[in-house]
């Protein structure tokens, strides 16, 4: 945190999206309920690279004050963080999430043959980001507790990262994957501005993925207590502010989350890290980032090519 003359500044990231309505929701925290200005640091990486990694250092260097971030990340640099807050969503059923979690479902196309999990064997599988619980992580938790037997060697011919769930929706509808699994605030807020497409995919009704603990809201350990206290109560009073960005993104509101909410989900990692989607486990996505190229590393610490610094595409 930097102090000017009168308002402070504090810098903030979101690891999971470098859009505006991310962006509009912490200006609305800095500057209606923090009276603070907000400085906004982008991603390097948005792509499936070391998003954790990223993490600890931004947060452990104090070049980010606060951020979003996907769980598995989080519990990867939880050693500099705590977590503050994670939202509670609104389904256009009408009903609430339970608590601050959210679901997810797969998807296939429409007019497509597949109708069950088992008519997937064999077919193609996008996901958005190889760090994201919503549209990577939880379909191997889902696999480790309810189908082992298909867990035990690659269930898919070729699994690859599109960059966002909205580019793995559409890779499902051109054709190019024959399944995804997205989030169900992002599908939700992709039928809301663009209706017709829910008419081009269907959910698989026998894939059941729970609850999962939603993405949360972090600040970096080493902040002053003032400073945290400030951040968690402005998120807090911003519940009652009638925001707009949170109503487009369907956010009912903010609740306290901590350490503890997501000791269950680190263990239910830990125990699907052996599943390997496909057999060349790459994580292969091509960006249109424009900017320098740089090298990460998947999971099996293959080097391969992707972007660098600031990208727009969601994740």
């Amino acid at each position: 945190m930097n102090s000017n003359e009168e308002i402070e500044t504090y810098s903030y990231v979101d690891f999971i999206h470098n859009d505006k309505s991310k962006e509009l929701i912490a200006c609305d925290v800095g500057k209606k309920m923090l009276n603070a200005n907000i400085k906004f640091i982008k991603c390097r990486t948005n792509c499936s690279g070391p998003k954790e990694q990223e993490a600890i250092d931004y947060f452990s260097n104090g070049v980010v004050d606060f951020g979003r971030m996907w769980s598995p990340a989080y519990l990867k640099a939880k050693e500099f963080l705590i977590p503050l807050v994670a939202p509670v969503v609104s389904w256009a059923s009408g009903a609430q999430s339970k608590g601050t979690t959210y679901t997810s479902d797969l998807i296939v196309k429409n007019d497509s043959k597949y109708s069950k999990w088992e008519d997937l064997k064999g077919s193609v599988f996008a996901y958005n980001d190889d760090v994201s619980l919503s549209g990577y992580v939880c379909l191997k938790i889902w696999m480790h507790e309810y189908k082992r037997k298909d867990a035990m060697k690659p269930y898919f011919s070729n699994a690859y990262a599109t960059g966002s769930h909205s580019k793995s929706i559409q890779a499902v509808i051109d054709g190019k994957a024959a399944c995804a699994v997205i989030d169900r605030i992002t599908r939700e807020a992709i039928e809301k501005e663009n209706p017709t497409i829910r008419s081009k995919y269907r959910i698989l009704k026998d894939v059941i993925i729970g609850e999962m603990p939603a993405q949360p809201i972090c600040i970096r350990k080493n902040i002053d207590i003032k400073s945290r206290d400030k951040i968690l109560n402005a998120f807090l009073k911003i519940n009652n502010s009638n925001s707009i960005e949170m109503k487009k993104l369907n956010f009912v509101k903010y609740e306290k989350v901590n350490s503890k909410f997501y000791e269950g989900l680190e263990t239910k990692i830990n125990n699907s890290k052996y599943i390997e989607f496909s057999p060349s486990s790459s994580t292969t996505k091509i960006s249109s980032c424009n900017k320098r190229k740089r090298k990460c590393m998947n999971n099996n610490n293959v080097k391969k090519t992707c972007i660098s610094t600031e990208c727009n595409d969601d994740n």
